[in-house]
């Protein structure tokens, strides 16, 4: 006969036994689950794996990858009066402007290689007009260029870039510290060119030698400054600083001379062709204070029905001061002549915006201006504002004297990453 507590501890054992078969399914099941996944997660990492022993031999290749843009938005109302054989007031001209709109990468290849290419993406609608800059509408090739730093004593570099030549044309559009650059600059300084060129320094020397094609106008190079053929280019600088510390510890200074040469003889488009040119031009700096100096000489490719070959000249002086950590105050005077003729003309007679001034003249032989500006930095050369006054003058004294006086107000903001 079976006792109740018989019954009990028979009742707890089969309950126990339940729970234990229970157990025990979940247990194979987890288990299955467990094997198929150690199963999977080797497969994926071996994939994986795969993936990125292919991707090896590319990666190790590239190294000091960095992106890179710049933006730049305007605004600029100019106005004109023309007397001296002029025909009375002519037009304004006010307009929003995006000056630059960039991205571009560059990287460390194979070591011994520094690709750096830049494209500009522009707006191919609306009331746009561009910096001296030479870029048109749409999406075009801004920079690139394939370097090899493997010597010691030189890095070659080949590709579409400009010439080193002037201080104004080599200094990129989100770093200089008026909104337009001078005339002068426009009038003599290439643009971007395709070639080849070795550069390099030694202690406080630095050097540039390069040949590159000429061109013709249009595209990129509007003015056709330097025609068809082989342009050569020659600068040399040297860093001033420790001679001029020894006169005073704030005295900072540097000294550049560049020279091109053109072995092509030809016009460009309003006859500003230059067979060869000369720039000179320096920076100081002292207490605070900041002065850029520089000149231009240029010779024309051919005499254009004149006596002889028409030459132009001209010099800028900038100087600069930060008010406060963020304010800087700058001004500009620029003045040039040429000897025959009328060279200094056409979108180089002015700034963008007065150039754009329905009736403004189309040629001179005499300009000056003076340039009273602000920049305001949000988060240093990065970002900035800027707001510019600037007054021209350009006048004709060969023929009929004739004479144009600009007063162009201009807005801007800077940005780059």
């Amino acid at each position: 006969m079976v006792t109740d507590d018989e019954n009990r501890i028979n009742k707890t054992l089969i309950a126990d036994n339940e729970k234990m078969k229970t157990h025990s399914s979940r247990s194979i099941r987890y288990a299955s689950l467990l094997g198929v996944a150690a199963l999977m997660v080797p497969a994926g990492l071996n994939a994986q794996n795969d993936a990125m022993d292919a991707l090896e031999p590319v990666l190790s290749s590239v190294s000091d990858l960095r992106l890179k843009g710049s933006f730049g938005a305007e605004f600029g109302a100019s106005s004109a009066n023309r007397n001296r054989g002029g025909a009375g007031n002519t037009e304004s001209f006010h307009t929003f402007n995006i000056s630059h709109v960039r991205f571009g990468a560059e990287a460390t290849v194979y070591d011994d290689f520094h690709l750096d290419a830049t494209v500009s993406l522009l707006p191919t609608f609306g009331n746009v007009i561009h910096d001296l800059g030479g870029e048109g509408a749409g999406v075009n090739l801004y920079h690139a260029s394939l370097a090899y730093t493997g010597f010691e004593v030189t890095d070659l570099t080949f590709g579409y870039m400009f010439p080193r030549f002037g201080l104004e044309r080599n200094t990129a559009d989100e770093d200089i510290i008026t909104i337009t650059r001078t005339a002068l600059t426009g009038l003599v300084a290439p643009f971007q060119h395709t070639g080849l060129a070795a550069h390099g320094d030694w202690d406080i020397f630095d050097y540039h030698v390069g040949i590159y094609n000429g061109d013709a106008g249009g595209g990129t190079n509007p003015s056709g400054q330097y025609p068809v053929g082989y342009l050569f280019n020659l600068s040399g600088g040297v860093d001033l600083d420790e001679y001029a510390a020894a006169l005073h510890e704030d005295l900072s200074a540097d000294l550049r001379v560049d020279f091109l040469y053109n072995d092509e003889v030809g016009t460009g488009a309003g006859g500003e062709a230059f067979k060869n040119a000369v720039a000179i031009g320096t920076n100081v700096s002292f207490l605070g204070i900041d002065v850029t100096y520089e000149y231009m000489w240029a010779r024309a490719t051919n005499n254009l029905g004149l006596a002889s070959r028409p030459k132009v000249h001209g010099y800028y002086i900038m100087p600069s001061y930060f008010v406060t950590d963020r304010f800087q105050a700058v001004a500009r005077y620029e003045r040039m002549r040429n000897t025959e003729g009328n060279v200094i003309g056409g979108a180089f007679s002015h700034n963008v915006y007065a150039a754009d001034i329905a009736g403004i003249s189309a040629g001179g032989n005499k300009y000056q201006a003076i340039y009273l500006g602000g920049n305001y930095y949000l988060h240093g050369e990065n970002l900035k504002l800027m707001a510019g006054l600037e007054l021209a003058e350009l006048r004709n004294t060969t023929t009929t004297n004739f004479q144009s006086r600009t007063h162009t107000a201009m807005t801007a903001l800077r940005m780059q990453f």
